[in-house]
């Protein structure tokens, strides 16, 4: 009966210490990939772009987290014209993590910015900054605390603007980067 005892009281001890371990309140996530677009209204291509940028976020419970997102594109002008313009992604997730995995759904803002070269040609014509409500969806599979604090992260997901200069522009991204952790929930 003792020993039966001693081995409960060791599992229950080994069981909160791995939770507590692996438990992290903070995460910082630094990510690169690709932004793969669609036709605006069916018409006009965008250029594929590489996508940078940085999200971090707090667990709120064990499972819940609230996370926000800064992306950059480089180029998110119509294929064919001259315009180039930088595309800043800002929002706020809400994140529901199943172990490893997880779905989140966020909702920012798009804006875009002309390039300077752009404005040098076009003058005047041309607005040089405009921001698109923006809503994001999608999941994927993470790795906290594999080396130390340090982990990784693979995301998949897609955007919609529902307003894009007049139509709606949906587009999917696909990142993947390093998840440094800390803190304890």
């Amino acid at each position: 009966m003792r020993h039966s005892k001693t081995t409960i009281l060791a599992f229950v001890f080994i069981c909160a210490f791995i939770t507590r371990a692996n438990a992290q309140k903070f995460e910082i996530h630094p990510y690169a990939g690709g932004f793969f677009s669609g036709k605006v209204a069916g018409l006009l291509d965008v250029k594929n772009q590489p996508l940078y940028g940085i999200k971090g976020g707090m667990f709120a419970n064990n499972n819940f987290q609230i996370e926000g997102n800064i992306g950059y594109i480089n180029n998110l002008a119509f294929v064919g014209t001259l315009t180039r313009k930088h595309g800043y992604i800002w929002e706020g997730l809400a994140t529901y993590n199943l172990s490893k995995f997880y779905g989140s759904y966020g909702l920012g803002a798009v804006t875009t910015s002309v390039s300077a070269d752009s404005t040098d040609f076009f003058g005047t014509a041309i607005p040089t900054r405009d921001t698109f409500l923006s809503m994001s969806y999608g999941g994927g599979f993470k790795v906290l605390r594999k080396w130390g604090p340090l982990g990784y992260r693979l995301d998949a997901r897609g955007r919609t603007l529902p307003n894009y200069n007049g139509f709606t522009y949906s587009w999917f991204e696909a990142t993947a980067g390093l998840t440094i952790a800390w803190g304890d929930r």
